[in-house]
């Protein structure tokens, strides 16, 4: 008989853990989805009311018909691991991210007015972190053309910037993007065009270490 080594069994673990997480992600989308999109659901998925499964997979199903999500899934995440990352490390990503893609207007624009807005959506200390993303990065700080398609009103807008650059990475088709919105808030994600070299940063930035998807305290 052949013996398992602890790395063995280690290794076995996380791809059971990791297939368990994607069978999730694909099939049971009411289990995560905002109840914005749960419409007359939403009552009965509230976590307190402990849903069956049964019912988990009935509203998931019906979410995935209706945006047209049956065929379309994810086999394999690769390098887009982070789908799979619980609701709260996404929320700490997306205001990485968000922090990053500001890191060129806090850089280009030091006019009172401008500085006094960028205080109020980023605060001092993420302001501090966009500027140093903005003298490490080339591509992501700097949208071009007319900025982020993002309204910069408030403190909101850096995790719904970031979210919709999540929402923007995975291939499309996949249904990835789609599932990933509907985490959030209906509303939430603008639609944005990365380029190769934005989507790279914003990849490598994710898979960077954890104090760096944190930002702001």
């Amino acid at each position: 008989m052949s013996k398992v080594t602890k790395d063995e069994g280690g290794s076995a673990a996380t791809e059971v853990d990791v297939g368990r997480r994607l069978m999730a992600f694909n099939w049971l989308t009411a289990g995560y989805a905002h109840r914005d999109w749960l419409g007359p659901w939403a009552d009965l998925l509230d976590s307190r009311s402990r849903p069956s499964l049964r019912l988990l997979r009935r509203v998931s199903v019906m979410l995935l018909e209706r945006h047209d999500l049956i065929h379309r899934f994810v086999r394999d995440p690769g390098r887009h691991a982070w789908l799979l990352e619980p609701h709260s490390r996404l929320v700490r990503m997306a205001e990485a991210l968000g922090t990053a893609m500001l890191g060129g207007w806090v850089r280009g624009s030091l006019q009172r007015q401008e500085v006094a807005l960028q205080n109020k959506v980023l605060g001092p200390q993420r302001r501090a972190r966009s500027l140093q993303w903005a003298h490490t990065l080339k591509a992501l700080p700097y949208p071009g053309g007319g900025g982020w398609a993002v309204p910069l009103t408030g403190q909101a807008a850096v995790v719904r910037l970031g979210v919709s650059c999540l929402v923007a990475l995975p291939e499309a088709g996949s249904g990835a993007a789609e599932r990933t919105a509907m985490r959030f808030p209906l509303g939430t994600v603008a639609p944005l065009r990365l380029s190769d070299a934005q989507r790279d940063e914003a990849l490598a930035l994710l898979h960077g270490a954890s104090e760096d998807w944190g930002a702001a305290t």
